[in-house]
């Protein structure tokens, strides 16, 4: 099937890319030029391609075939890059699943086997049944970023949901208080992001949209408004709400000593963010440059989650565009179209697309056939691509992919200095309650010998 339950917490390859050219539609003369006319410059080589015969001599045959060689070999160090990709998913995933079973297994005195049936139940409490026809809601609509989302359903969808359904869990039982999701431009955090927010709403909690703008004052009444109102459903009805900002917060919450005029919606921010998850309430918000956000707000406490979205990797794009077939009725098409080269094209040109801007190539593709009959195939697809790339170059170059490492590099030494205050935190506690206990040891003793 085109999608598994969580999409990768068990079966991280269940949407298998099949690489095969598709046949293009037999169209007529008068149907080929409007055909070229309306597909731009690929639909032109498209049809050049078509009308070429060649007469080879010997050495052009050699030449002919080398090439050919060359394009196979291609094909297949492509292929390879993509199961490396998937492979690499799947190792992630095992791995964490074998270190947290462990934890389990230690912490309980239990067996193995008794680890994994408990940690595998408490998984499943995140599990939305796949529709398996395009339609898909919350994670389970999202290709790619299967150790993402393993994570997010493991560390906030899980413990939510127990919560909601009264299900104790002695294992992640810590609801977190706020998720960044932050990398480039284009690598999709804004649709996930979306897709968390459905996937806790399937069920039953509440989700509330924040759109911040540029008059301070709204923007605050915006932030108080939603989190009372999480407050007060949670009270009323024990289900979660929760806050999505639908921009970026390095827009909005910047450092406040560089940008003082923006101290008001930090500060609604951080007067809500800390402990709001015992009250309710949850929050979930994006950042191309989180470092440009005010450190308050990211730190432990009130970002409990912060995690790197990459670009989408081959196997995600391609797996993205089969889901698209079926979504849109090319149920059909999805075993021989040629998702490579989609992927080619891409990788050719730096052109990296979010989920939602496939989405869109897909259906517009699918609008401009010259009729319901014509073949839905790549050309058509990267047709639109190009076009979208006359107004709009969504490219990742070698700066912005440095970058991307720095912000990662920020958010760890971050997390690393709230593990080191936290630990010290502990210590300090722990010292004092051993310091009272010696004293009240002390002076029992006293009593007991006037």
């Amino acid at each position: 099937m085109i999608i598994s339950a969580i999409n990768g917490i068990k079966n991280t390859n269940s949407l298998q890319t099949r690489k095969s050219v598709s046949k293009q539609p037999k169209i007529s003369e008068q149907k080929e030029n409007n055909y070229v006319n309306s597909q731009g410059i690929y639909g032109k080589a498209q049809a050049l391609r078509n009308k070429v015969s060649f007469k080879t001599t010997g050495l052009e045959a050699l030449a002919f075939g080398v090439a050919y060689v060359a394009c196979v070999s291609l094909a297949v160090y492509q292929t390879t890059k993509i199961d490396m990709q998937r492979q690499e998913e799947e190792r992630r995933i095992r791995e964490e699943n074998e270190r947290i079973t462990e934890e389990i297994r230690n912490r309980y005195k239990i067996s193995t086997e008794e680890a994994e049936k408990f940690y595998e139940n408490f998984i499943k409490v995140a599990q939305i049944p796949p529709t398996n026809d395009g339609n898909e809601i919350g994670l389970n609509a999202v290709q790619g970023y299967e150790f993402e989302k393993y994570k997010l359903c493991m560390d906030l969808i899980s413990p939510i949901v127990s919560k909601m359904k009264n299900i104790p869990q002695k294992h992640h039982d810590k609801i977190p208080n706020g998720v960044l999701l932050y990398g480039p431009p284009g690598s999709g955090k804004t649709y996930l992001a979306r897709q968390v927010s459905e996937h806790l709403e399937y069920f039953g909690a509440n989700v509330i949209n924040i759109k911040m703008s540029e008059n301070h004052v709204k923007n605050v009444r915006a932030i108080e408004s939603a989190f009372e109102t999480g407050y007060y459903n949670y009270q009323k009805t024990g289900k979660y709400t929760v806050i999505n900002f639908e921009q970026d917060l390095d827009n909005y919450f910047l450092d406040r000593a560089e940008h003082p005029e923006g101290v008001k919606e930090v500060r609604a921010l951080m007067k809500h963010a800390e402990n709001c998850a015992k009250k309710g309430v949850i929050w979930i918000g994006t950042a191309n440059n989180p470092q440009e956000i005010d450190s308050a707000i990211i730190r432990a406490g009130r970002t409990d989650i912060k995690m790197a979205i990459g670009n989408l990797k081959n196997f995600a794009v391609s797996d993205t565009i089969k889901y698209l077939l079926y979504k849109y009725g090319e149920k059909e098409r999805a075993d021989s179209f040629n998702y490579s080269a989609i992927v080619d094209f891409m990788n050719e040109t730096n052109s990296v697309y979010t989920p939602a801007e496939l989405e869109l190539f897909v259906s517009k593709a699918i609008q401009h056939r010259m009729s319901e009959k014509q073949t839905l195939n790549e050309d058509m697809i990267i047709s639109e691509m190009l076009e979208f790339n006359k107004n709009d170059y969504p490219s990742i170059n070698p700066e912005t992919e440095k970058k991307f490492e720095t912000d990662k590099t920020y958010i760890s030494d971050l997390e690393k200095k709230d593990k080191e205050a936290a630990e010290a935190k502990a210590l300090a506690l722990a010292k004092k309650t051993a310091a009272k206990q010696a004293e009240e040891e002390k002076t029992k003793v006293k009593n007991n010998n006037p």
